[in-house]
């Protein structure tokens, strides 16, 4: 009995130890889980948008942030029929990743559908060391901002009444 007590103890070493690299190695991934988190909060500081949950009227999308240099930062995108984000690439099939230089600045732009658009920015300098934000960006179709507009003007409300 005390041999197949040290086999086994033996396999689940191996298993345990064997599923480390997957583990730490998930940053540079096509595709990550959403319950993926960061080990970290100082590798990278989002300045657009400004908030974690933002709206807007414009497809395209600045994604603004000051990051320690030398940092990997890698975009991903959820896909709500897998449950996972997968990382997002542009017009040539490469995936939006690059390192920060001695900068500190770091730009990318991307394309967003229309309703919600949930991205998570991942940073690393290392298999152990990353931080994860997530963001919530809202692409308000054109449609939507007609029947706005529509329900303004039906109360003599002008939206430049509004802005003043």
């Amino acid at each position: 009995m005390n041999r197949l007590s040290k086999f086994i103890t033996a396999l689940v070493l191996i298993v345990a130890l064997s599923s480390i690299p997957f583990v730490s190695g998930l940053a540079s991934a096509n595709s990550l889980p959403a319950y993926y988190s960061g080990t970290v909060d100082y590798l990278i500081d989002i300045r657009n948008p400004e908030t974690i949950v933002s709206t807007t009227t414009n497809r395209n999308c600045v994604i603004s942030a000051v990051a320690v240099k030398g940092t990997k930062v890698t975009l991903y995108a959820y896909n709500s029929a897998t449950g996972t984000y997968d990382v997002l690439r542009n017009a040539y099939g490469e995936k939006l990743e690059t390192y920060v230089g001695s900068s500190g600045l770091y730009v990318q732009q991307i394309t967003l559908k229309d309703g919600l658009n949930s991205i998570m920015v991942v940073a690393n300098s290392s298999t152990v060391t990353y931080e994860v934000v997530k963001l919530e960006i809202s692409l308000l179709n054109k449609g939507y901002m007609d029947n706005v507009n529509a329900k303004f003007k039906a109360n003599g409300i002008g939206v430049k009444d509004i802005f003043r």
